[in-house]
Order: C-alpha cells, then structure tokens, then sequence
C-alpha cells in the first residue's frame, strides 16, 4: 500500500462508518462526556466546599488541611472525569469490533489502570519539567534580588528600574517557557496511542507506553503527516465550538451577570446548565472526528507490527511398518505352476 493511502485509510473508514451510524456514534459519546463532566465537577465541589469549611472554622491547621483536601479533589476530580472519558475509546472499539458496549462494566474495570496511568503521566512530566522549574526559579530569584537592592522612593520602584529588571529575567523566563512547550509537545506526539494499549489490548500501563512509543518510532513519517491532517480535521470540527466560545459564551455570561444582579438565580442557573450543555455538545462533534480516525490509524499500525503466527510444523512421514513392506503372497497361479514342473520331474 502506498504511503499516503496509509494516512487516508483510517479517515476513509471513518467516513463510511459515519455515513451509516453518525446519529448513533455521536449520541454515544455525548453521554459519555456529560457523565464524564459532572461527575468530575461534583467531585471537586464536594472537596473544595469541604476544604472552604475548614479554612473558615479553623484558621491554622486548617488552611493546610484544606489545601490538601482541594490538592486531592482536583485529583480525584481529574481521575474519576478521565476514567469516563476513557471509557470513549472502549465504546468506539465496541462499535467497529460489533461488540457490546456498557459504560458502567467499562469504568469499573478501566479506573485502576487509569489511575496509575494519569499518576505516572504526572510524574513523567514534573521530571521532563525540572529545567524549565530551574530555569523559573533563577529568573524569580534574579528578579527579587534585584529589587530588593534597588532604591525605593516615596514609597514607589522607579519605571526606568523596574523596566531593567524584568529586561534582564525574561530571558530565563523565556527560555523555560519554550523549552516547558516543547516538552509538552514533544511528550503528547510519542505518548498518543498510550491509552489504546491498556484500554483495548489489556496490557500494563508501562508496557502501552512502550508500545505506543514503539508505533510512533517505526512509524514517524507517517505519524508525522498523519497527525498534520488529523490535526487540521480538529480544527475544522471545532470551528462551531470556537465561534461559540468566542461570540456566543460572552453573551452567555452577560445575562449571568444581569440575572445575578437582578436576583434571578433561576435564571443564573439555567444559563449556567444551558452554556454547558452546549459546550460539552460541541466539544462532541470534535471527538467524533478525532477519536475514531485516532484508534483506526492505530489499529492499523498495531496490526502491521504485530508478528505472524508461525505456521504449524508439518507432520512427519509415519515410520514405515514391516507387515507393509512384506513382499506379496505369491499368487494361486504361480503356485500351481510350480507344482506341475515338480511333477513332472518326478514322472522323468
């Protein structure tokens, strides 16, 4: 198969099975998102009102109680919403492969995995991250230093000094933000059939790493341009979302604003569900495009790479029997043959 039909083929599957299921597919998904959103909101919520209390009540121990609340809420928040998002992918293996699909029975076996999935993905990063909070670090550290040494007038820095200074940090600013990007970057294009391994295939969360790194590696060309339309695909599709977002949601929370000026909290609420809603319906149209065309194009490559079965060895020849191999019985004929030249030489 030539190169660029390897990069059409999962968009050209994908087409054809939307053109036949896309009500369905993308209903699917919807409620996979909402469920996911809530419950990773709710989640939260429960944590910071509880964190909030506590502050509130006790002013010492309970500050750094609730920073530690809220720190494991948005964890918690974080994992449960992944779990169920995650469950996309499940659902969409379900419905190319023709098999049945519960989102309940998928959570509750995908959440440990990817519980240690979203932990080392957190860990990989802080470690990749460590030049950028060095270099973070020194450009704060250079700034502080130099203001404290600089002379304060009426109470005031000078322009022209407060100027120099950030002039000379944002360098090291600079520098650390970009090298911060390209991590993040460069992390996201080898790790990004991570998930498929250990969601799908069953493997561990450190051997689906491997694996997916492995794909990205044997395959970088046609990763490389497979992620460049894939890429312009999302932005197509999240077209209506970004109008949205840029047009609409500012109309959207200045009725908030009035409603909650005014008192109308029925009205407040009801912008708030209805600006969510559609968020969340148009982010839908986007994964519907980017997570089927994704698992295809990995389907695909795992397929290619995974090594044929060796053949069975053929059998060997059964070892030849003595009975067979027995010279055949002479015949009746021949036999009586003999017999007359015997008689015959006996008469002479």
């Amino acid at each position: 198969m030539a190169f660029f039909d390897k990069v059409a083929e999962p968009f050209k599957e994908w087409s054809g099975y939307v053109g036949k299921n896309h009500i369905g597919y993308y209903l699917g998904l919807l409620k996979i998102l909402i469920v996911a959103a809530v419950a990773g909101f709710i989640i939260f919520t429960v944590f910071a009102v509880i964190s909030g209390i506590l502050a509130s009540t006790e002013p010492g121990a309970g500050i750094l109680v609730g920073i530690v609340l809220m720190a494991v809420g948005l964890l918690a928040g974080e994992w449960i919403q992944r779990a169920l998002k995650l469950t996309a992918i499940i659902y969409t293996d379900a419905e190319f492969s023709k098999k049945r699909f519960a989102m309940l029975d998928a959570f509750s076996k995908i959440k440990w995995p990817v519980l240690r999935y979203l932990l080392l993905e957190i860990i990989i990063l802080l470690i990749l991250s460590i030049p950028a909070i060095i270099l973070f670090g020194m450009a704060t550290m250079n700034f502080i230093e130099a203001m404290g040494s600089t002379l304060v007038t009426d109470g005031q820095i000078p322009l022209e000094d407060l100027t120099s200074t950030l002039a000379s940090v944002m360098p090291l600013y600079f520098a650390g933000l970009a090298y911060e990007i390209a991590i993040i970057i460069g992390f996201a294009f080898l790790a990004q059939f991570w998930a498929y391994g250990f969601l799908i295939q069953g493997k561990g969360v450190v051997d689906s790493l491997k694996d997916g790194i492995g794909i990205v590696k044997n395959n970088a060309a046609l990763v490389v341009v497979f992620d460049m339309v894939w890429i312009i695909g999302i932005l197509v599709f999240a077209i209506p979302l970004i109008a949205y977002n840029i047009f609409f949601n500012q109309i959207a929370y200045g009725i908030l604003l009035l409603a909650g000026l005014g008192g109308g909290g029925i009205v407040a609420i009801g912008v708030l569900v209805f600006n969510f809603l559609i968020t969340v319906a148009l982010s839908t149209l986007v994964t519907w495009f980017a997570l089927p065309t994704q698992y295809l194009f990995w389907k695909k490559r795992t397929a290619m790479e995974m090594p044929a079965e060796p053949k069975p060895a053929a059998k060997a020849a059964p070892a030849p029997n003595a009975e067979a191999v027995k010279p055949p019985a002479k015949t009746t004929a021949a036999k009586t043959k003999k017999t007359k030249k015997r008689t015959r030489k006996a008469k002479k």
